[in-house]
């Protein structure tokens, strides 16, 4: 069966190879190259956009936050006797620890407490759009991709063989062709001598 596949899998190669204008192990190559080059570079780019995007959420999450803390912070900040100050902070623990969160982040990535969000609101939606788009390119690539790989694997398989380098490519695939045709011969040859096994059925048992 290996043999057969084998010969099945040259020939439709050779197919693709003829059908899409390659006519050299170069010319396939560079094609196979020019895509995965291609496809890597979109993954790239939609790796960053991803990361953007949630550096965005995360960046109008802790403004919101900071907007939404900012009575109980600027109510902390005024109280200056100790006391009072100690009771407000137990009051109040865990909002202020999410609003010095919040701050010391938007101070980090941002500079400021203040974000222009209308910015941010239209860059996220443009880099969604973008990853989609990329995402379309990449889905459709697949097949091509895919079949450019198989051939390759079959294209070096055939040429594993004792083939005369000085021959075109064509000419070597098609000897690749006609050897592993060759094996498929003998191994139909080989099981045409197999006997078949005797059956045994309620006849015979009679």
């Amino acid at each position: 069966q290996g043999g057969i596949d084998d010969w099945h899998r040259i020939q439709a190669a050779m197919a693709y190879l003829q059908e899409n204008e390659l006519y050299t192990v170069d010319d396939l190559a560079q094609r196979l190259n020019g895509i995965e080059t291609k496809s890597a570079d979109l993954r790239e780019r939609m790796k960053k956009a991803e990361t953007r995007l949630k550096n965005i959420a995360k960046i109008r999450e802790a403004r919101q936050t900071v907007e939404q803390l900012h009575e109980i912070h600027a109510t902390y900040a005024r109280t200056f006797f100790r006391k009072a100050k100690t009771q407000y902070w137990e009051d109040h623990k865990e909002e202020l620890q999410r609003y010095d969160k919040a701050s010391s982040y938007l101070m980090k990535v941002n500079g400021s407490l203040d974000i222009d969000t209308t910015s941010l609101k239209a860059e996220s939606k443009r880099l969604t759009a973008a990853r989609q788009k990329w995402a379309a390119e990449l889905e459709t690539m697949k097949p091509d991709l895919e079949q450019l790989r198989n051939v390759k694997r079959w294209v070096d398989r055939a040429l594993e063989d004792e083939v005369p380098e000085h021959l075109s490519f064509k000419e070597q695939m098609e000897i690749a062709a006609r050897n592993a045709n060759a094996h498929n011969q003998k191994i139909k040859q080989s099981q045409s001598h197999i006997p078949n096994e005797k059956r045994t059925t309620p006849d015979s048992l009679s």
